[in-house]
């Protein structure tokens, strides 16, 4: 809930803003949803104890700020966050961790106009909150690259970005046989921004 308070207050002053900084500045929120899960959980021999149940809660949200560096280029910083369950198969309780994300990337527009295809590629880092399993915790915070592309669509003021991004964690936040980080990570986003 406190993701979409900040979200709706960085739209707002989206709509504040002097005409002058929009032209260089563009705030706004972002949301979307993962394509794949956040983690894996490999079979294990019947005989073994641990057997984690994961479940990726479909939802990204966020605000975003890009600097315009001309018609074409731009730097994008992005606060996102997602959440996850898991929990072990023989119990009822589990945990349920937050993710928060911050990609900076470089944005390179392809094409002039009102509908502008865009590639986007840079770094994330990235902190786990509300986990509470040390033993399966291996780091709280992970880095990684960023690789994305898109379309922007200006409907006067206001620009639509669907868009397909790409994260490659370097490191897992949980590494233990049955129950692992994925590092390879798809997300489908749309931002919002004036």
């Amino acid at each position: 809930m406190h993701v979409l308070a900040s979200a709706l207050l960085v739209l707002g002053a989206g709509f504040l803003a002097a005409p002058a900084a929009a032209q260089f500045v563009s705030i706004g929120v972002k949301g979307g949803i993962p394509l794949t899960d956040a983690l894996d959980t490999p079979l294990q021999a019947a005989a073994a104890a641990l057997q984690y149940i994961e479940n990726t809660h479909r939802l990204v949200l966020g605000a975003s700020v890009e600097l315009h560096l001309g018609q074409q280029f731009g730097i994008e910083l992005d606060v996102l966050h997602k959440s996850f369950d898991y929990r072990l198969s023989t119990a009822n309780a589990g945990q349920s961790p937050g993710q928060w994300e911050f990609p900076i990337t470089g944005k390179f527009r392809i094409l002039p106009g009102a509908v502008q295809p865009f590639v986007e590629g840079g770094i994330s880092f990235s902190r786990l909150t509300s986990v509470e399993d040390l033993i399966a915790l291996k780091n709280r915070s992970s880095k990684g690259l960023v690789l994305g592309g898109g379309v922007e669509l200006h409907l006067g003021p206001l620009k639509i970005s669907p868009e397909i991004r790409y994260n490659n964690w370097i490191d897992k936040n949980f590494d233990i046989a049955a129950l692992q980080s994925k590092q390879n990570e798809m997300t489908f986003l749309v931002g919002l921004t004036f």
